[in-house]
């Protein structure tokens, strides 16, 4: 495939390729059945795409704020979801949001695979969760199943020493040890873990891709003591693939 330093989302948004499923109303409610609707006030959803996933989740809060990297898929967000405040931005925590504001919901649903630096897009998206707020984190599990579009993943969640693959539960358990080993020190308390399909348009030759996502949730307390690793042991662990 020729690359012509186009970004792969904006180009299937540009052929009517954007829209993708991952959750439905119903997955949504459950989700946030322990969720008080007081508590459902600002939402944030980073990597938003064109709005498919976005305009669902939104219809539980007052206010919606997404963030994209490409200004194409900002006018779809506009245009897709209904009220939506949509901004160019390759980071959680842009200008726009400063150092005080800070989101009941935020939302970095199979984004992680595909980012620059998964831990510092983890940074600052536990960083835009207000105290008593609730981070939901998606993931295509194994990796192995998305190895097509694997950004900083490829590096920090598929070491190169394991070759053996993994069943979607192992993948599962040593993702929600990674993060829960980084953000010990009750920063992030990990309530649930949901098994969703992942539906996306795709070329002609595969008009629909099938994958399994992994949708962590994970609430924040109102008070934390952050005691940050920045290493992991690859070794102890198995790797995602």
């Amino acid at each position: 495939m020729v690359d012509f330093g186009v970004y792969r989302y904006v180009a299937a948004a540009w052929t009517g390729n954007g829209e993708v499923f991952l959750t439905s109303r119903e997955h949504v409610e459950d989700l946030l059945q322990d969720f008080p609707p007081a508590k459902r006030e600002r939402m944030l959803d980073i990597g938003a795409g064109s709005g498919s996933v976005t305009k669902v989740w939104a219809g539980f809060f007052k206010e919606v704020v997404a963030t994209e990297v490409a200004e194409k898929l900002v006018k779809d967000l506009k245009k897709n979801v209904e009220n939506c405040q949509a901004y160019l931005s390759d980071t959680a925590a842009p200008q726009w949001i400063g150092g005080n504001e800070n989101f009941d919901l935020v939302l970095c649903l199979n984004v992680l695979d595909r980012c620059a630096s998964i831990t510092k897009l983890l940074d600052e998206a536990i960083q835009a969760v207000a105290p008593g707020g609730r981070l939901v984190v998606g993931l295509p599990l194994p990796l192995r199943q998305a190895q097509h579009r694997l950004g900083a993943a490829q590096e920090l969640l598929w070491p190169p020493h394991t070759t053996q693959p993994c069943a979607f539960e192992h993948s599962v358990a040593w993702f929600s040890g990674y993060i829960l080993n980084r953000y010990s020190g009750s920063e992030l308390k990990l309530t649930r873990i949901v098994r969703c399909p992942y539906l996306s348009k795709g070329p002609a030759k595969a008009p629909l891709s099938v994958l399994d996502t992994a949708i962590f949730v994970f609430d924040k307390p109102m008070t934390t003591s952050r005691v940050r690793k920045n290493w992991v042991d690859f070794s102890r662990e198995p790797s995602i693939v």
